[in-house]
């Protein structure tokens, strides 16, 4: 989970769910999903820097596809919604031992990291067993 902080690499990531869902707190863990099979798309995506250009805050819209598996092949779960980041600028840790984090252009001036992730759901179209069955 490279793209997140090192401090939330056991996360928990708020969710927001619009309409008939409640709102929850969600761990989310590597193993989440189990053995379901998902394909996601981000599609447009706003970056607004602070002042400073040390943090940011992103709003990516996506769609995630969940193919259902055993009892539920064939069957798919769409879930319609955007990523709300909250983004900070890291150093490089570039001291030569040749562990640096330099998953970028060597010499910027640093990493961005998710320091905080919001989920809002739009909407969810399709069987939600696909989740909980398999």
């Amino acid at each position: 989970m490279a793209a997140f902080c090192p401090s939330l690499q056991d996360r928990e990531c708020t969710t927001a769910l619009d309409g008939e869902y409640a709102v929850s707190q969600t761990p989310l863990t590597p193993h989440r999903l189990g053995p379901i099979r998902t394909h996601h798309s981000l599609t447009t995506q706003t970056i607004q820097f602070s002042a400073d250009g040390r943090t940011a805050y992103a709003m990516t819209f996506f769609i995630g596809c969940h193919f259902g598996q055993g009892p539920h092949e064939g069957k798919v779960l769409q879930a319609y919604g955007k990523y709300v980041d909250e983004l900070v600028l890291l150093e490089v840790d570039g001291d030569g031992d040749g562990e640096g984090d330099f998953e970028g252009v060597r010499g910027a001036s640093g990493v961005w990291r998710i320091k905080k992730r919001t989920v809002g759901f739009t909407k969810r179209v399709g069987d939600e067993a696909i989740m909980r069955e398999f």
